[in-house]
């Protein structure tokens, strides 16, 4: 018979009630924002409440655990591993709970074609949405910038709806999402960059984040996700078994940690914060010894 971990009925736990709390009204969230201390700083009617966007995200070290500052280890992992960063799940869930359309996310990645049917294996593992995956064709694109841009620019010239991007600083994604915005403007919502390599340079008009509570954030702040979404996406982290899921032990921690103060409107999220913090400073002790 088949059955759930532990594990896995609490997460569908959560998304069912991130849906049952979070799907009722889009319109009153900017007023939630507000009472709980929420600053909501959208600038555009794409950001308030709508559901008309896609979603574009590399795939190691944004979603999955890659080590991706080294090529051998980015390989192993995709071959033998099938860890995510704790929350990514649940958030790419929220993004697309509303969604009418089939296929509003797309994973591109310079992983190895041959990589495609365990890419699709771990984001159904893990109870992802359903995602178009390209990877990237090792005999032929050479280039993992020229590949993504590309790949990328013919994504958004299919489509009038605005997007999302999501990456990581190991490699070509600050650039490549600098290289989007320039050629499509305002379609491009917000661009979300892990946090991993010492140094990694990183224009400052992207978001740059370490766990997906900041993604969850910023998202309750312009109006596309509400309080009980980064609730849940809190919870998970806070929940996490693996720390290398929470900050892995090959990257950078956050200095300063997140200001749980902004949450002093709401006790139950100021409280999620705080175990929060408390959860990634174990992780970041763990990078200390």
């Amino acid at each position: 018979m088949f059955s759930l971990s532990k594990k896995g009925m609490c997460f569908f736990l959560i998304l069912f009630l991130l849906n049952v709390l979070s799907c009722k009204s889009l319109e009153k969230r900017q007023g939630e924002n507000t009472n709980s201390g929420i600053k909501d700083d959208s600038s555009t009617s794409a950001a308030r409440g709508s559901c008309d966007f896609i979603v574009i995200s590399d795939l190691d070290d944004t979603i999955k655990i890659s080590h991706s500052t080294s090529s051998l280890s980015t390989l192993g992992h995709g071959l033998f591993d099938n860890d995510i960063y704790a929350g990514m799940n649940a958030l790419f869930s929220v993004f697309f709970k509303c969604k009418q359309q089939d296929t509003n996310l797309f994973i591109v990645s310079a992983s190895p074609q041959f990589l495609d049917d365990k890419v699709n294996k771990l984001l159904k593992k893990h109870h992802f949405p359903d995602a178009r995956v390209i990877l990237k064709d090792w005999t032929g694109d050479s280039d993992t910038y020229a590949f993504k841009v590309k790949t990328i620019t013919d994504i958004m010239n299919a489509t009038t709806s605005p997007v999302i991007l999501l990456g990581d600083d190991t490699s070509k994604d600050p650039l490549v999402y600098t290289e989007i915005k320039k050629r499509f403007g305002n379609r491009v919502l917000d661009v979300y960059i892990h946090r991993i390599t010492e140094g990694a340079t990183v224009p400052s008009d992207l978001n740059l984040f370490y766990t997906s509570f900041d993604i969850a954030l910023n998202e309750v702040k312009k109006g596309r996700m509400g309080e009980p979404d980064l609730m849940g996406i809190a919870g998970l982290i806070i929940d996490s078994d693996d720390l290398d899921a929470v900050i892995p032990d090959f990257g950078l921690c956050p200095n300063p940690m997140p200001d749980c103060r902004q949450f002093n409107g709401s006790a139950n999220l100021a409280s999620a914060c705080q175990a929060m913090v408390r959860k990634i400073a174990e992780a970041c002790a763990e990078i200390d010894d």
